[in-house]
């Protein structure tokens, strides 16, 4: 949906054929459960599949079944050796810093991930689905301090900001919209349940992140209603290896003060992880006119762990809280005939974001039988007081509850082939209920409630480490918006005896009006529409891949196209919705490149070209034609010091902006505008004093340049920090019980 953007931070029975046969195969698993053999393997990129898996055994402090286990590969032998340059071998475009890989560095590790059926080195090359996965190492080493900003200018990726630090911060996957991006924390949707969209502004620091999935292309065959465009998945360490203590703490421009605290420790027994991230900054005047500085403060919180009391049986839970307040400009409605922009205003906003998970796992003969049983809540409380000069001096308060709570039972089997270890297949069966709610406390009062009952089947199966072929479909019974059923398909095939890999994916999509669409108000301002349809979708992609030099130069091409339905769009200068009739078309070219030319050096590229196009034939709002991004990045002193340069490049893009015929009437008129292309160049150094401490500093953009990302809001200009990183770890608790 289209809103507009001034308005974003105060906006606040089954298929009888397809329930029969997914029952069946669940009812028939334990039956068939006895032909396998090996362990279901743990480096399956998570967000490309619901498939239950057993945990890793604690090694280290990230996961072992994280695709930054590559690195594990440089201290393992055979094939994970081998293949230890593939597994992040799309990570380039988002972070020229890898060398060699993600955050995993013992030794122990690389073998634990050698030891797998499948290697390290297989974590991305076994994907049909387009994938991009950033480490947390690479986000520490670009000084990433909000993880939105690693997204900028990868493949097909397009972020957009509304107002300072703490505005609402968009992902665009594919020229869909921001509520067409399903986000996983954890494997829990994050996504605000009263607009659909995920704020990444409510994600600060990234101590904790372990890396980050970025799969495109439409996944509702997946995770249903949302996931047109595609899924970011956000998974953090676990918490497993020795007790670790990690502070951080720096200052810059603005005024800005940003800190955290991580701790975590334990093994395949119990384990757990505790942190807290916060950034307090004066921020700069998002008013194109003025001189008020528009201030805000993220403090985000996490507290996760597990315990195995038996084995093969696991319980995990997380709970997550980000508590984010800021202060905010208003329109101009009061001069005719001018484009309204921002006007600086006293005007101030809250939001509390609560995202947790309990999980039961239970994996059984030697993990070919796994099945867990999970319950997810998500809130979110969004307050807004709005003080336009140009009402003065009266004042108007909103505030928005929204919430889901999800109960999901999953079972996955596999099936070894005897004689031919070479093949095998997973089959995963998924039962799931949906909770949503909405109420307008400062509106009706109502509590408005939808529920969605879901059944998910999956099928993946590998041939002869080179042949992987996946299929799944979903049918999604929401109580407001009837069945729907939605499907997808993807194959890698790593051709025998050349550099060349092919890939391509065929899904549907679906998206739900979000409740906000259907009930929420702003009086004078927006109008809900209950009658709205939900929008439909389709896409596919084909793509090859090149690995050359024994894995040091690797590039990919892909070309994507898809089609929107019913598109949900802003209609009367944004004073209501409704659904556009006719298709809306995207199309699309991403390149992606990574190349090792020296020892500790690392050079990566992404370019996207993009076409998207509404039913009337006019460009979607918001989507920059050509978009890219350039990292390159040095370790040297014996991996002590880095440095690294970074270039984002947005080209110019079609906005919204409105104007009043006369003042203060009422709904405003909708105009186009162009806003003009920019560059984004910042820099990075840091330097490991010792073992334990390292400092650092970074410049953002460097060049200064004077942009827009949203019309009317300005964007920050030249800034520095600098800081301190201190980890302290205890090697004799590694492999012992907290």
């Amino acid at each position: 949906m289209e809103l507009n953007s001034h308005r974003a931070n105060r906006l606040p029975s089954l298929h009888r054929i397809g329930r029969g046969s997914l029952l069946a195969l669940l009812a028939a698993l334990p039956s068939v459960a006895a032909v396998a053999q090996t362990a279901l393997p743990a480096v399956i990129v998570e967000g490309a599949s619901r498939a239950a898996r057993p945990a890793a055994k604690a090694v280290t402090e990230t996961d072992v079944a994280s695709p930054d286990a590559s690195s594990a590969g440089q201290s393992a032998s055979g094939q994970a050796r081998r293949a230890a340059p593939r597994a992040t071998q799309q990570a380039a475009p988002d972070g020229g810093s890898q060398a060699g890989g993600g955050g995993q560095s013992s030794t122990q590790a690389g073998e634990a991930a050698a030891s797998q059926a499948t290697s390290a080195g297989d974590l991305l090359s076994n994907q049909g689905t387009a994938t991009t996965v950033i480490t947390g190492e690479q986000m520490r080493d670009q000084q990433v301090r909000a993880p939105v900003e690693a997204l900028r200018g990868i493949p097909g990726v397009v972020v957009g900001r509304t107002g300072g630090f703490a505005g609402v911060s968009q992902v665009r996957i594919r020229g869909a919209e921001g509520n067409h991006t399903t986000v996983l924390v954890d494997g829990v949707e994050a996504n605000n349940p009263g607009d659909g969209e995920f704020d990444f502004s409510n994600l600060v620091g990234g101590e904790e992140i372990s890396r980050v999935e970025v799969l495109r292309g439409p996944q509702s065959g997946l995770y249903g209603s949302g996931a047109i465009g595609g899924v970011i998945n956000i998974v953090t360490k676990s918490g497993k290896g020795p007790l670790t203590l990690t502070t951080r703490a720096e200052a810059g421009s603005f005024n800005t003060k940003d800190a955290a605290t991580v701790l975590s420790g334990g093994n395949d027994k119990a384990w757990g992880l505790i942190g807290i991230q916060t950034r307090k900054t004066d921020g700069f005047n998002i008013s194109p006119i003025g001189r008020e500085r528009d201030g805000s403060q993220t403090t985000s919180s996490v507290m996760k762990g597990g315990f195995s009391p038996l084995e093969g049986l696991t319980f995990d839970g997380f709970l997550r809280h980000t508590a984010k307040r800021g202060n905010r400009d208003e329109e101009n409605f009061s001069v005719p005939g001018v484009l309204v922009q921002q006007t600086d205003a006293p005007s101030r906003f809250s939001s509390d974001l609560w995202v947790g998970s309990l999980e039961a796992k239970l994996s059984l003969f030697g993990g070919a039988w796994v099945q867990s049983v999970r319950g997810e809540r998500r809130a979110i409380v969004n307050d807004d007081l709005s003080a336009n000069p140009a009402f003065a001096p009266f004042e108007s308060y909103e505030r928005y509850r929204a919430n889901a709570e999800t109960y999901r039972y999953t079972s996955t089997l596999r099936l070894d082939t005897p004689g031919v270890p070479q093949v095998r297949h997973f089959l995963t069966g998924l039962i799931e209920q949906k909770h949503e709610g909405f109420v307008q406390r400062t509106y009706d009062a109502i509590d408005h409630e939808r529920k969605t009952r879901s059944l998910v089947g999956e099928v993946r199966g590998e041939y002869w480490n080179s042949l992987f072929l996946s299929g799944s479909m979903r049918l999604d019974d929401n109580d407001v918006f009837g069945e729907f059923t939605t499907w997808r398909t993807s194959a890698s095939l790593k051709v025998p005896g050349t550099p060349v890999r092919l890939h391509s994916s065929y899904g549907t999509g679906v998206k739900f009006a979000t409740l906000f669409e259907q009930y929420g108000r702003v009086p004078n301002f927006f109008t809900p529409n209950p009658n709205l349809r939900p929008e439909t979708a389709k896409g596919w992609d084909a793509g090859v891949e090149l690995t050359m030099l024994g894995g040091a130069a690797v590039i990919d091409a892909t070309w994507f196209d898809g089609e929107l339905k019913d598109k949900i769009r802003g209609i009367n200068g944004g004073s209501t919705v409704a659904n556009i009739v006719g298709v809306s078309t995207r199309q699309g070219l991403e390149l992606s490149g990574r190349l090792m030319p020296l020892p500790g050096v690392t050079i990566g590229a992404g370019y996207t070209w993009l076409e998207a196009l509404e039913p009337s034939g006019q460009a979607e709002l918001r989507r920059p034609q050509n978009s890219a991004r350039v990292d390159v990045g040095y370790k040297f002193d014996r991996e002590r010091a880095h440095v690294g340069l970074a270039a984002v490049y947005n080209g110019s893009l079609i906005d919204e902006a409105l104007r009043a015929s006369k003042p203060f009437v009422f709904p405003l008129t909708a105009e186009r505008v162009m806003l003009k292309d920019y560059w984004l160049v910042s820099a990075t150094a840091s330097y490991k004093l010792t073992s334990s401490v390292e400092v650092y500093a970074r410049a953002e953009n460097v060049i200064d340049q004077r942009y827009q990302e949203v019309y009317g809001f300005q964007t920050p200009g030249a800034a520095v920090y600098g800081g301190v990183r201190i980890t302290l770890q205890d090697i004799a608790t590694a492999g012992k019980s907290p």
